[in-house]
């Protein structure tokens, strides 16, 4: 599958050293072969860091935008998979608001007195709480 792929074995002794010393190796490997359409990362799990470096890699490739749609598709699978079906939380559609809302404060300051008056299902206690804040 993929002949024509760039293919990096990372059960190989060697590679797998490389590219857990150097992660960054891998984009500098995929911009000097501009040829290659595809990328097969064999067993990338021994290396997990090199998933940041991929995500790098496709967000300069194809926009924002397809990222942002791939990450709306994970927030509603994990919404319906993850908080839904384990009960950990009461109100599903103010807890997605909550999470839509804190998505575009991530590096600021959130101001809680803000978040309860548009979010009053969730009070502050709450929001800290699932924001890991005390």
């Amino acid at each position: 599958m993929f002949p024509d792929a760039l293919r990096i074995d990372l059960l190989d002794p060697a590679s797998h050293r490389e590219y857990a010393a150097r992660p960054e190796k891998l984009a500098e490997i995929v911009k000097a072969n501009p040829g290659k359409q595809q990328v097969v990362l064999d067993e990338v799990q021994k290396v997990p860091e090199l998933l940041e470096v991929v995500h790098s890699l496709i967000e300069a490739k194809s926009g924002a935008p397809r990222i942002q749609r791939t990450l709306a598709a994970y927030n509603g699978l994990y919404l319906r998979e993850e908080v839904q079906m384990d009960g950990l939380v009461r109100n599903i559609g103010a807890f997605a608001r909550f999470l839509e809302a804190i998505s575009v404060s991530h590096a600021g300051i959130l101001n809680w007195s803000n978040m309860r008056a548009s979010f009053p299902p969730v009070d502050a206690p709450a929001a800290r709480c699932r924001r890991g804040g005390s």
